[in-house]
């Protein structure tokens, strides 16, 4: 979970995306197009009391920076097993006024569901180990 301000962008290359069904926030449930695509990768003001989930296709990499362009983290991960990136915006929510949660994962969470009926569930057997990596690299400007 990352510490945000109001404007800053994130980043996800041009990977498509999809508004989660139960917390879409600012745009509808499913595909995130146009304007509605600028305003998810757009930190909005705090307070507003919401979450938002917004899935992308892995890319291997995502990123969030400043309007200054002062501030710059990084986020790459193995997209060979992980196949997502949950983009979690929390805007007032509970405890967290402004948050930014960028967290690749091996299916959309929420939705193992879906995943096992479409055969596309990483599973792991007694015994069997998976390799894999992720990073997060933080860019600041000194």
């Amino acid at each position: 979970m990352l510490a945000v301000a109001p404007g800053w962008r994130i980043s996800v290359g041009d990977a498509a995306l999809e508004a989660d069904r139960l917390d879409p926030g600012r745009v509808p449930p499913g595909p995130v197009n146009g304007a509605g695509r600028e305003t998810v990768l757009c930190l909005p003001e705090g307070r507003q009391g919401w979450q938002e989930v917004v899935y992308a296709r892995a890319s291997g990499e995502a990123s969030v920076e400043s309007p200054d362009a002062r501030s710059r983290t990084r986020v790459g991960w193995d997209e060979s097993f992980f196949r997502h990136l949950w983009v979690v915006t929390l805007s007032g929510f509970e405890t967290v006024d402004l948050a930014l949660v960028l967290e690749p994962c091996t299916t959309r969470p929420y939705r193992l569901d879906e995943a096992i009926a479409e055969s596309r569930a990483a599973t792991l057997d007694a015994g069997a180990r998976r390799t894999f990596w992720s990073e997060v690299e933080s860019l600041d400007a000194p």
